[in-house]
């Protein structure tokens, strides 16, 4: 696969790139420039390859890295468990036992977005040489309102589309699939996020769709190794979209502010 250039220093004037927002708010998404001049024919092709070669440099901080969000869903499952036993045993108690896993429902899915986007910037930062570290996973709480806020309407747009007709639902996703590195790489979050991601996957969503098909069938590969594979392949297949980000899309270095 082609290799994109890469920048190392936290000015992204300095290596040539865009200078990052530093507010949220309407983006004058005709004045940035989203999306890369120089990118190759396609952006996902031999990204797997390439993020199997990034992984296989440091295996045990990008397992720890994507360790984290999912300990979060792991402490999800056994709260609501330990709830349902304890609160939902009697009528009485029903209305609290519904409140407490709502109110476990809601930090869980709040943490995970935080903490996903937290591996977008190790992921970015490893790819663009940018010294990443296992510490990048808490990276996401700088933008965590505009993370959540833009994955919230995202995921609602293409359940929409997928109650509609399926089908438009899948070409939202991919569509959107850009949304959260644009929020963490650009500095652009809300309905300007998936405006931007839009922008860049035009042309892409089939390419797109294609290397997620190629992601899922790794991570079954990964389950039906005694679920241990997984440890390796989540990782790799989410540098894989990285990857394609990166080639699509201009970088922005925002997480690298401050």
């Amino acid at each position: 696969s082609s290799k994109r250039p890469t920048s190392t220093g936290r000015d992204p004037a300095a290596a040539g790139m865009p200078a990052a927002r530093t507010s949220y708010g309407r983006a004058d998404l005709d004045g940035l420039q989203l999306r890369r001049l120089d990118e190759p024919a396609s952006v996902t092709q031999g990204a797997i390859g390439e993020a199997w070669e990034h992984f296989k440099s440091s295996p045990v901080s990008m397992v720890f890295v994507f360790l984290v969000p999912d300990s979060v869903a792991v402490l999800d499952y056994f709260a609501k468990d330990l709830i349902g036993k304890t609160l939902g045993a009697s009528e009485e108690t029903r209305t609290a036992a519904i409140v407490a896993l709502a109110g476990v429902q809601l930090v869980s899915t709040l943490l995970q977005n935080v903490l996903t986007a937290g591996t977008v910037v190790f992921w970015l930062k490893t790819i663009r040489g940018q010294g990443a570290s296992v510490g990048d996973v808490f990276a996401g709480f700088r933008f965590a309102v505009p993370v959540v806020v833009t994955s919230l309407l995202s995921g609602l747009m293409v359940l929409a589309g997928t109650v509609a007709l399926v089908v438009p639902g899948i070409i939202l996703g991919m569509g959107y699939a850009f949304a959260m590195y644009v929020v963490v790489d650009k500095n652009i979050g809300y309905v300007d996020a998936l405006r931007a991601s839009w922008r860049i996957t035009s042309g892409r969503k089939l390419d797109i769709f294609v290397l997620l098909i190629l992601a899922g069938l790794v991570n079954m590969l990964g389950m039906v190794a005694c679920c241990v594979g997984v440890l390796a392949t989540v990782p790799i297949t989410a540098g894989a979209i990285a990857i394609a980000y990166d080639r699509a899309a201009e970088p922005g270095n925002a997480y690298l502010e401050g």
